[in-house]
């Protein structure tokens, strides 16, 4: 299934349009769900206030202990994005290491199971090994 927005303009309303959409998600029980790099493309909207919408949003929502969506995953095609988002999330989990357990359930909902997938679409070989060795050395740095 895909669901459509409505393209925004400011942070706020990015941010809410995205927790509409994961709590209508978790409303039809789906366990995942995929997020591009809204507004980034054709839009031009800065990846960092699109980051701090995502995040904000993601964040409000596991609040809630969501009762089927487990997985929330952002596909990004445009290595600068990707990069502006890891860094406002690495960011995150810098600025709150004492509340780490809590912004946990921004991966893992009410699941039992501890789990990030990492989804990533690179057009070489080398970037893809590039990019896989950044994510384990965060992983590595942050949560272990």
């Amino acid at each position: 299934m895909i669901i459509h927005i409505l393209v925004k303009e400011k942070r706020k309303e990015w941010e809410d349009v995205i927790k509409r959409v994961l709590f209508h998600a978790d409303k039809l029980k789906f366990h995942s769900i995929s997020f591009p790099g809204v507004g980034t493309g054709g839009r031009g909207l800065s990846a960092k206030m699109i980051a701090k919408a995502m995040y904000s949003a993601c964040r409000e929502f596991t609040k809630s202990e969501p009762n089927y969506l487990k997985k929330i995953r952002m596909v990004l095609f445009q290595e600068a994005v990707f990069h502006t988002i890891k860094d406002h999330v690495s960011d995150q989990v810098e600025s709150k290491k004492s509340k780490l357990p809590a912004l946990g359930k921004l991966f893992k909902g009410k699941s039992k199971q501890s789990s990030i997938v990492f989804s990533i679409t690179i057009d070489s070989e080398s970037k893809f090994q590039a990019a896989v060795k950044d994510l384990e050395g965060f992983i590595k740095n942050e949560f272990m």
